[in-house]
């Protein structure tokens, strides 16, 4: 007979088409979601569960990337110079929302962060773009966890692309 799960632990079951699904209760609504094995399901649990310690709420959990980039951008546009602002718009617009801005808050990884930026890096994205790229999400991150919208940011454990300037050329009189 198979171990029944405790209370606030979550559920997990095997769905019909074969993929396992894992829930969670947070603030007594129920979130979801789908992985290959149980294993997965397990980690997931384990995470959210870790996440909801340090108050993780039900809005927060529903919350997507692109969703939180675009309210962040909104909270600290007084903060900043106008070309700041418009660059920041631009790199979350260009880079970053095409890649993760469908990924919820709460499932945001280092892993799929460092594979975002080693795409854009393949592709041929310059060096200090994908360093932009860093920047921009880590701050707006560190926003989150002291909001309590995450338990922790993902991105500190996210290794940052070496960005070097050029050496400034000097040109003499006969040039």
């Amino acid at each position: 007979m198979a171990k029944r799960r405790g209370n606030q632990e979550g559920s997990i079951y095997q769905r019909d088409s074969g993929k396992w699904q894992a829930q969670v209760s947070i603030d007594g609504r129920r979130i979801g979601k789908s992985f290959q094995t149980k294993r997965e399901c397990q980690e997931w649990i384990r995470k959210v569960s870790d996440q909801k310690r340090k108050g993780l709420t039900f809005t927060a959990a529903k919350t997507t990337v692109g969703e939180y980039l675009a309210q962040w951008l909104k909270d600290v546009k007084a903060s900043l110079r106008p070309t700041t602002y418009s660059q920041y718009a631009g790199i979350i617009r260009n880079h970053i929302n095409p890649g993760i801005a469908r990924i919820r808050l709460s499932d945001l990884s280092p892993r799929i962060i460092q594979n975002l930026y080693s795409s854009k890096l393949e592709i041929g994205t310059g060096k200090r773009t994908v360093a932009m790229m860093h920047a921009i999400p880590n701050r707006s991150m560190e926003m989150a966890a002291r909001q309590a919208l995450l338990g922790d940011n993902p991105l500190k454990n996210v290794q940052k692309p070496k960005h070097s300037s050029k050496q400034m050329q000097i040109l003499d009189e006969g040039q």
